[in-house]
C-alpha cells in the first residue's frame, strides 16, 4: 500500500495545489469524478485517506498487502461513482466499503485455507494409518482422474465406467473382477484397456490390475 501511496502522491499533490485556489473540498470531488473519472481525484482521495485505509488494512488477515491494496482501490472507485452526500460523508462511505470488502475477502481466503488443510490432513492420515499405502499408486490414480475429467467427452460409456471402477476401488483388481463390476466380459475389459492406452498414454498405471497392460 505504501508503494501505491508513493506512486499516486505526485498526482494527488497536483490536485491539492488546485484545490487551494478554489473552495472545493473532498466531499465535492465524487461528483467531478463521476463526470470524467479523473485520475487526479482518484489519487487525491487515496492519499488523503491513506492513514485511515492503512489502519483498516492492518486489522485484516489472510490477505497479502498487494491484495489489500487492490481491493481498496476497487472500493474507492466504486464509492466515488456511487457517492450520495445525503447518506454519509465520502470518507465514512469509503471506510465502510473497504472494511466490508476486506472482511469478505479475508473470510473467503480463510475458508479456502481450511479446505486445503483438511485435504492435506486427510491424505497424510491415509498414509500414516495404512502401512501398505502405495504413494506412487495413489498419485497415479489422482493423475488418471484429472485426465479423465479433462477428456471425459471422448470416452465411451464402458471406458468411463472402467476408469471410475479403478479409481473407486483401492484394491488392485483382476480383469474378471472389473468385468463383473461394470457388467461386461473379461475380453471387453482387455479391449477397453487397449483403447485407453491410446487415450491415456501417460497416465494409465501399469499396476492398476494384477494382470493389467
Amino acid at each position: 500500500m505504501l508503494e501505491t501511496y508513493k506512486s499516486l502522491s505526485p498526482l494527488s499533490n497536483q490536485l491539492g495545489l488546485l484545490l487551494k485556489q478554489t473552495d472545493l473540498k473532498l466531499e465535492d470531488l465524487p461528483k467531478k469524478y463521476q463526470e470524467n473519472h479523473s485520475p487526479l481525484i482518484f489519487a487525491y482521495t487515496y492519499c488523503k485517506l491513506y492513514p485511515l485505509l492503512q489502519k483498516i488494512a492492518n486489522h485484516t488477515y489472510n490477505l497479502t498487502d498487494e491484495d489489500k491494496c487492490s481491493f481498496i482501490l476497487a472500493e474507492i472507485h466504486t464509492c466515488l461513482l456511487t457517492f450520495n452526500p445525503e447518506i454519509a460523508k465520502i470518507q465514512t462511505m469509503i471506510a465502510i466499503y473497504v472494511s466490508r470488502r476486506l472482511y469478505k475477502e479475508s473470510k473467503a481466503m480463510n475458508s479456502l485455507a481450511k479446505k486445503a488443510n483438511n485435504i492435506v490432513s486427510s491424505f497424510n492420515e491415509d498414509c500414516a494409518s495404512d502401512e501398505s499405502f502405495d504413494f506412487k499408486r495413489k498419485t497415479d490414480l489422482m493423475n488418471m482422474e484429472m485426465t479423465i475429467n479433462q477428456i471425459g467427452a471422448s470416452l465411451t460409456h464402458n471406458e468411463a465406467m472402467y476408469c471410475k471402477t479403478i479409481i473407486n476401488n483401492s484394491d488392485k483388481l483382476r480383469d474378471v473382477e472389473v468385468a463383473k463390476l461394470i457388467g461386461i466380459t473379461s475380453a471387453g475389459v482387455s479391449y477397453i484397456r487397449k483403447c485407453l492406452k491410446v487415450k491415456l498414454p501417460t497416465l494409465l498405471p501399469n499396476d492398476i490390475c494384477v494382470q493389467a497392460l
